[in-house]
């Protein structure tokens, strides 16, 4: 009876161990709820800019430290004007690119491509030169590849949609039952695409029919995704100011805001419309970057499933 009591204790104990190991093994590679990306999954880095990034300082300062985490991939205008550290950065494949036309959605696919050539990028994010990371990077990784799982981020903009009726229309010339008004979205341009789907982007290439239209930027990638149920979150990529006017209207166009002088108000402004980026930053504006990094104020969780 001794010996069978004794038995029983020693495997009672032995499970409690186990339970206690497995418990301790899963939280260790959790972080809020998520497993942990493999050590070498990286973020690409997408920027179309006019030639340098404006705050390349603020970049370097973002990056330092994480070379192991991501790329970094650029579309100049003017190639010939980025700085001699950032040659080796450019994509081969530049196209002319011009605002409000087709071309930018075509250079933005061609950054995808040339970030899809590296297999350890797993999320390639669109930023442009007037952008500046709102947290440090481990804070904007965890966020990317932890808490959205590596998941497409659309910007959705709740413009009415009779403001743009003329653009469904030239979708219409070009394929009249591509997409119904009725499911005709607008997004901002700036947006984070997983690998997945970005093969699919890359496999078919719609851009043609969307080539009629005035800025096909804000209303490809969203209604693609739409039209072959390509799932996404619907979050704020960057910060954009479209209610207080640029203060050197001269300088500057009016909306969005263009800033020359960051405040720290700013930042948290910023932060709390769930943003990770902001613009648009000149070169010539004043941030101060110890309290943009080294204040990570969460932003709000928005993660909303729309398929």
């Amino acid at each position: 009876m001794n010996n069978l009591l004794i038995l029983i204790l020693t495997i009672t104990l032995l499970l409690i161990i186990r339970i206690i190991f497995l418990k301790l093994n899963k939280d260790t590679n959790k972080i809020e709820g998520f497993e942990n990306p493999v050590s070498t999954d990286k973020i690409a880095f997408c920027f179309l800019t006019i030639d340098n990034i404006n705050k390349i300082d603020i970049w370097e300062d973002f990056f330092r430290g994480n070379e192991d985490k991501y790329s970094l991939y650029i579309h100049p205008k003017n190639p010939e004007k980025v700085d001699k550290k950032y040659k080796s950065n450019i994509i081969g494949n530049l196209i002319e690119t011009k605002w409000g036309e087709i071309s930018l959605v075509r250079a933005t696919l061609n950054l995808f491509k040339a970030a899809f050539a590296d297999p350890d990028n797993k999320l390639c994010v669109l930023v442009s030169d007037s952008c500046i990371p709102l947290n440090n990077f481990d804070y904007i990784y965890n966020e990317l590849m932890i808490n959205k799982e590596g998941d497409n981020i659309i910007s959705l903009r709740n413009d009415t949609p009779q403001g743009y009726k003329f653009r469904h229309n030239a979708l219409k010339m070009k394929d009249p039952n591509f997409i119904q008004f009725i499911n005709f979205k607008k997004s901002s341009q700036w947006c984070a695409i997983n690998r997945k789907s970005i093969e699919f982007l890359l496999t078919y290439d719609y851009t043609d029919l969307f080539s009629l239209m005035f800025a096909p930027d804000e209303h490809y990638f969203i209604n693609i995704f739409d039209k072959f149920n390509i799932p996404y979150n619907i979050m704020n990529i960057t910060y954009d100011n479209w209610v207080e006017p640029s203060e050197d209207r001269k300088k500057y166009k009016p909306f969005p805001k263009t800033y020359t002088d960051i405040k720290d108000t700013d930042i948290i402004k910023a932060r709390q419309t769930g943003a990770i980026f902001f613009r648009k930053v000149v070169k010539e504006s004043k941030v101060d970057t110890n309290y943009l990094f080294a204040n990570n104020i969460g932003s709000p969780n928005i993660k909303i499933m729309t398929k």
